[in-house]
């Protein structure tokens, strides 16, 4: 899976769980500018404020993304 798709896939994930509000698209180039690891912090950290039920399910979306650059020892 390349990252966009994997970005894209998580922010879906994430509306439907009502995590968030709405679903917003990150450019191309933005996508390409953020790094991954980062990203999957990021949403790590909000699901530990808000579902933290959600996380071994996010955890498990991350190892079948198989998206080249993950650190998923986090």
């Amino acid at each position: 899976m390349r990252k966009s798709d994997f970005i894209a896939n998580t922010e879906r994930w994430l509306v439907r769980n009502d995590i968030k509000d709405d679903y917003f698209m990150l450019s191309d180039r933005q996508i390409k500018q953020t790094d991954v690891n980062r990203y999957i912090a990021s949403v790590k950290s909000m699901l530990e404020r808000k579902a933290p039920d959600l996380i071994p399910e996010f955890k498990q979306s991350i190892k079948d993304s198989k998206v080249r650059g993950i650190n998923i020892s986090r």
